[in-house]
């Protein structure tokens, strides 16, 4: 069994518009480069399939805000249900 144990997972509104983000600056730090990349879960199951993967564990992130946080987590946890059988999710907590 191949597992992936660690897997960063975004709603494709932040995937979409990160620069919207940016003042987590967490986020910033890790995702302002151009080589950063950002997957919500229709990449991530395609990955999956792509590289013969059994499952992922994936992640939300952990921003500063706890909303934002909370939003996506439910956003992130509603898409991974759709292949909950290849996607283990863990929700994350605001960082403070």
């Amino acid at each position: 069994m191949i597992v992936d144990g660690h897997v960063h997972i975004f709603s494709e509104k932040v995937k979409t518009n990160k620069e919207e983000y940016f003042d987590d600056t967490s986020f910033k730090m890790l995702y302002a480069s151009n080589k950063a990349k950002i997957s919500a879960s229709g990449e991530i199951q395609n990955y999956i399939l792509r590289e013969n993967i059994d499952s992922v564990w994936g992640m939300g992130f952990s921003w500063h805000d706890e909303d934002r946080c909370k939003r996506e987590n439910d956003q992130v946890l509603k898409e991974s249900n759709k292949i909950k059988s290849l996607i283990k999710f863990f929700a994350s907590v605001p960082c403070t």
